[in-house]
Protein backbone atom coordinates (compact mmCIF):
# COMPACT_ATOMS: atom_id res chain seq x y z
CA UNK A 1 0.00 0.00 0.00
CA UNK A 2 2.93 2.30 0.55
CA UNK A 3 3.11 5.23 2.92
CA UNK A 4 -0.05 7.15 3.73
CA UNK A 5 0.85 10.82 3.54
CA UNK A 6 -2.46 12.00 4.98
CA UNK A 7 -2.83 11.99 8.78
CA UNK A 8 -4.98 9.12 10.01
CA UNK A 9 -7.04 9.02 13.18
CA UNK A 10 -7.99 5.77 14.89
CA UNK A 11 -11.69 6.05 15.74
CA UNK A 12 -14.10 3.26 16.69
CA UNK A 13 -11.70 0.60 15.41
CA UNK A 14 -11.39 2.23 11.99
CA UNK A 15 -8.70 4.44 10.52
CA UNK A 16 -10.23 7.74 9.47
CA UNK A 17 -8.18 9.64 6.93
CA UNK A 18 -8.28 13.40 7.34
CA UNK A 19 -6.77 16.19 5.31
CA UNK A 20 -5.35 17.80 8.43
CA UNK A 21 -3.98 16.87 11.81
CA UNK A 22 -6.90 16.83 14.25
CA UNK A 23 -6.86 19.41 17.02
CA UNK A 24 -6.69 18.25 20.62
CA UNK A 25 -10.25 19.45 21.19
CA UNK A 26 -11.46 17.28 18.31
CA UNK A 27 -9.69 14.23 19.75
CA UNK A 28 -11.27 14.91 23.14
CA UNK A 29 -14.66 15.11 21.41
CA UNK A 30 -14.13 11.66 19.89
CA UNK A 31 -13.10 10.23 23.26
CA UNK A 32 -16.14 11.75 24.98
CA UNK A 33 -18.42 10.29 22.29
CA UNK A 34 -16.98 6.81 22.89
CA UNK A 35 -17.14 7.08 26.68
Amino acid sequence: LGVIATPAVWIDGEVVIQGKIPKESELLGYIKKDA
